[in-house]
C-alpha cells in the first residue's frame, strides 16, 4: 500500500497564495487524499495558519462526520461554516492569550498595558491604595514562573478540598470545563444562564452540571488509559474523542447546548 505524501508548510503556502489571489474563495482545503485540512481566511484575505477542522479518512469519529456534513455540495453554506470556524479559532486562542497575559518581560520597560493592569490587580488585592511607578517596580519582580505555579497549586488544592471528594481535578478536566462553558457563553440560547454552570469531579468521570446538581448533568468526560469519551444527558451514546481540544469538543456543540436546555425544563 502506498503511503500518502505528508502535508507540509510548502503545500500550505501554495494554497495560501492561491486563496489570497482569489478573493471570492472563502474556504481553503488542503489534502493528500487521506487527510483533509480546512481553513478560512483572516481579515487580510490570507488563510489562518492552523486548520479549523481536519478529517482523516482512516481515523474519524461521529463528530467528524457531523462536521464534514457541512461541506455537502447540495447544502453547503459558507456563512455557517465560517461562523463555526470563527468560534473554533476564538476558543483555540484562549491558551495563547492566557499565556501572553501572564508572561512577564524581565525588563520593566517592555511591560505591555495588559501586563501593567495585571500587576495593578495584584497590588490592589495586596491592599495597596495608589499604584505608582514605585509600586510597579516592587511588584514586577515578584511575578514569575515560580510564583505563578505556586499560586496555581494553591488554587487546585483549594478546589479539591472544597469538592469534599478527595478526587484531584486534572488540568485536562479544567480545560474541558472551560471549553464547554465558553461554548455555552457564546450561544444566545444559553449565555444568560451561564452563572449556573459548574462541574463535579467523580471517581470515574468528570461532569459539567447545572446548579451544582449532579442530576442536572450537561455532559461528561471519561478518561482511561486507552481512550477519552464524551457523553450527554440528552443522548444515550458516548463518543470517543482524540484529545481535549477546541476542535474536538466544538464538534459536539449542538449536543452540549441541547443538554443544557433539557436541564432547564
Amino acid at each position: 500500500m502506498i503511503n500518502p505524501t505528508r502535508l507540509t508548510h510548502q503545500n500550505f503556502r501554495q494554497l495560501d497564495e492561491y486563496c489570497f489571489r482569489t478573493p471570492s474563495a472563502k474556504i481553503g482545503v488542503l489534502t493528500n487524499g487521506i487527510v483533509y485540512q480546512f481553513f478560512t481566511k483572516t481579515q487580510t484575505n490570507a488563510l489562518e495558519v492552523n486548520p479549523f477542522f481536519t478529517f482523516n479518512l482512516k481515523e474519524h469519529s461521529g463528530g467528524d462526520i457531523e462536521m464534514l456534513a457541512l461541506f455537502q455540495r447540495q447544502l453547503i453554506d459558507t456563512k455557517i461554516i465560517t461562523e463555526r470556524a470563527s468560534e473554533i479559532y476564538f476558543f483555540d486562542r484562549f491558551d495563547d492569550a492566557l499565556y501572553e497575559s501572564l508572561k512577564m518581560p524581565n525588563n520593566i520597560k517592555e511591560l505591555t498595558p495588559s501586563n501593567k493592569s495585571f500587576l495593578e490587580i495584584i497590588f490592589r488585592n495586596m491592599g495597596g491604595k495608589r499604584f505608582t511607578d514605585s509600586a510597579l517596580e516592587q511588584i514586577h519582580p515578584l511575578v514569575n514562573a515560580i510564583s505563578l505555579k505556586s499560586a496555581l497549586d494553591r488554587v487546585i488544592k483549594e478546589e479539591n478540598i472544597n469538592s469534599n471528594t478527595g478526587i484531584i481535578t486534572t488540568s485536562e478536566e479544567i480545560k474541558f470545563y472551560n471549553i464547554v462553558k465558553t461554548i455555552l457563553g457564546l450561544s444566545p440560547k444559553t449565555k444568560k444562564q451561564l452563572d449556573r454552570v459548574g462541574y463535579r469531579d467523580f471517581k470515574n468521570f468528570f461532569g459539567i452540571v447545572l446548579d451544582d446538581n449532579q442530576r442536572k448533568g450537561i455532559c461528561y468526560l471519561r478518561i482511561d488509559k486507552t481512550k477519552k469519551t464524551i457523553s450527554f444527558s440528552s443522548d444515550p451514546n458516548s463518543y470517543e474523542i482524540k484529545n481535549i481540544s477546541v476542535e474536538e469538543i466544538t464538534k459536539y456543540k449542538s449536543q452540549i447546548i441541547q443538554s443544557f436546555l433539557k436541564n432547564l425544563d
